[in-house]
């Protein structure tokens, strides 16, 4: 099964910021997802 780019940011959107407490997606920590091939 491959990954799409999507189901990788809402995996990283469960991260949280153990400072601001808030998910590191939107805090826009998270510049770039690549997925090429199932490989991110």
């Amino acid at each position: 099964m491959l990954v799409s780019r999507d189901e990788v940011l809402k995996a990283l959107s469960a991260v949280s910021d153990p400072e601001l407490g808030r998910d590191i997606v939107s805090l826009r920590m998270v510049e770039d997802v690549r997925v090429e091939e199932g490989v991110v």
